[in-house]
């Protein structure tokens, strides 16, 4: 196994909204679709398409029914360790959009709640190459990351919301400890700081060997020893939704640097991937050539 992914699989309520909500107020809704999502599904996916072989370490609820099971299956991830729970639902998460691309995001954790319950399985952590820790609680996250620094695998921590949500400053740098990739956000990138008590990005040096910040449109920000590079993205031209953007970045990174390629390349690669997503509007639907995709750049 190239990668494994550990972190929320959802079920997913896609809105498109006509102005953005306010308090005591009433937004109306255009577009509503629901599907399978949540980080450790969105980064498996785009990654299976640019072949990498790709797990999931997740717990769902008994909801979770076997069409999703064999939807997963059907692009070639392996689903052995996304765990059943039977006292509580899947993880549940509302997304609304406007047309101009801000989001509002409500989630229902649901059995992930009970994640941190259950023990990481030996077996899952020694074939996987690269464990990528997404959005996940983190008390299930520490245990894998001893095991995998244990078993000297590439380790990326990649909190997303979760920063704000099911971290503080001792549980952040508890965390980021042995890690050798970290991923956020500019907000997250923020508060990530403020935790670490650092007034710049390249702070982040003094803790991690490799620290990268997405910011949307303002591109992407690498962060090392050797200093800051930012790296400005596209202008898209025909935008659809930006929801899993962030995750598309991630799985076209992996892919590229697993086949080899420097990280300035990946980086490359991986704001490409994400160009296309969103041009695209439905990581289900798209598909990616990437032996053309990194030969153009």
């Amino acid at each position: 196994m190239d990668m494994l992914i550990i972190g929320h699989v959802n079920i997913d309520h896609h809105g498109i909204i006509t102005k953005a909500p306010i308090k005591s107020g009433t937004s109306e809704i255009t577009i509503m679709k629901d599907s399978l999502g949540g980080t450790a599904t969105n980064i498996a996916l785009i990654a299976s398409k640019l072949d990498l072989k790709v797990g999931i370490n997740a717990p769902v609820g008994i909801d979770f029914s076997e069409e999703y099971e064999h939807l997963l299956e059907s692009y070639g991830i392996d689903i052995t360790n996304i765990k059943k729970i039977d006292s509580l639902p899947t993880p549940s998460c509302w997304i609304f959009e406007t047309v101009e691309g801000d989001t509002y995001t409500f989630i229902y954790q649901g059995s992930m709640l009970k994640f941190h319950t259950l023990s990481p399985d030996m077996g899952m952590i020694n074939k996987a190459a690269i464990i990528h820790m997404a959005t996940a609680e983190p008390l299930y996250l520490e245990k894998v990351k001893n095991i995998a620094i244990e078993k000297n695998k590439m380790i990326a921590l990649d909190p997303g919301p979760e920063i704000r949500n099911r971290y503080d400053a001792t549980i952040f740098r508890e965390m980021i400890r042995g890690v050798n990739f970290l991923f956020l956000n500019r907000a997250e990138a923020d508060i990530a700081k403020s935790y670490l008590s650092i007034n710049d990005d390249s702070g982040f040096s003094s803790y991690i060997d490799h620290i990268i910040i997405t910011s949307g449109k303002n591109g992407v920000t690498y962060i090392s020893k050797e200093g800051v590079l930012h790296y400005p993205t596209d202008v898209i031209e025909r935008y659809r939704t930006t929801v899993g953007a962030g995750d598309a970045f991630r799985a076209g990174f992996w892919a590229a640097y697993n086949k080899g390629y420097s990280i300035d390349k990946s980086i490359k690669i991986g704001q490409k991937i994400a160009y296309i997503a969103i041009e695209k509007g439905n990581i289900y639907e798209v598909a990616f050539d990437f032996d053309r995709i990194a030969s153009r750049l």
